[in-house]
């Protein structure tokens, strides 16, 4: 007995349409949702390293009570209760990671290496996404047959309402056999199509404004000191230079006084000659 929907076209048309703006609806939730692109990985790669420690000091505390032998065999040994968690929480964390290690290794073997592995993911993608439109059909033609009003995408029931309101105002809208615009320009109206203005940005919070007052607190803080250091320098340099001057006219000075005793001197030997000489 053949299948009576085999030749429906429309149907998984619809269904594998509407399966696919439900995955693309879904990718942009998550990504609406994700959250913080780096740092959840970040904190991941931290705990993991912190287990690593732990794994790592416990590993050598076992070989020094190995190497202790017997020789603190008869003391009395003592466990708290967080230690025995801890020991505990070690113990499923390894066996998780033996179990993924085991799970990823068998995936590797049946999907093997190199581009033969790459192509087989292909095509299991793309026979994933064909089973999907098929249930979307198959649950779309029992919802037609049960009587249910199937709702249509956000895109069509957009431009349907779009159509309708064009309709009312008088426009003749062209649809082509399947009920479509056939022609998208005759959606716009006359002018620029200017789009709504976007929404003002939020206003950031208390915590983000104290942050940049701080930060612009810190920031004329460090250019106070700068212009304080530059000052003290040029004065620095200014006296410097004031010092030079002054030992240089204290020099000048010297030198011309050195030079007026030695001429006194010599007038007055002249004078005390000429003195004698007329004796």
């Amino acid at each position: 007995e053949l299948d009576p929907t085999i030749y429906d076209y429309d149907s998984f048309h619809s269904a594998a349409t509407s399966a696919a703006s439900v995955r693309k609806a879904a990718a942009k939730q998550q990504s609406v949702n994700q959250g913080p692109k780096y740092m959840n990985a970040l904190l991941t790669a931290a705990a993991q390293r912190k287990q690593d420690q732990q794994v790592a000091r416990e590993k050598f505390l076992q070989k020094e009570r190995e190497n202790e032998g017997e020789e603190f065999a008869d003391k009395e040994t003592f466990v708290t209760g967080a230690y025995k968690a801890q020991q505990e929480e070690n113990q499923r964390l390894r066996e998780e990671e033996e179990k993924k290690a085991a799970v990823e290794e068998e995936r590797k073997r049946k999907m093997g290496g190199g581009m033969q592995g790459f192509y087989r993911n292909v095509m299991a993608d793309s026979d994933r996404r064909h089973q999907e439109a098929l249930e979307a059909a198959a649950e779309m033609e029992k919802r037609k047959l049960a009587g249910d009003d199937i709702a249509d995408d956000p895109d069509t029931k957009q431009e349907k309402d779009r159509v309708a309101e064009l309709a009312a105002k008088g426009v003749n809208i062209t649809l082509n056999d399947e009920g479509q615009v056939a022609d998208k320009r005759q959606l716009l109206t006359a002018g620029l199509n200017i789009l709504a203005s976007p929404a003002a940005p939020p206003k950031p919070s208390a915590t983000a404004q104290k942050q940049d007052d701080s930060a612009q607190w810190n920031k004329k803080r460090d250019n106070g000191v700068r212009e304080r250091q530059t000052r003290m320098m040029e004065q620095q340099l200014e006296e410097s230079r004031k010092r030079a001057l002054e030992a240089d006219k204290e020099e000048q000075e010297r030198l011309e006084k050195a030079s007026k005793s030695k001429k006194t001197d010599t007038d007055i030997s002249s004078a005390r000659e000429r003195f004698l000489a007329r004796k």
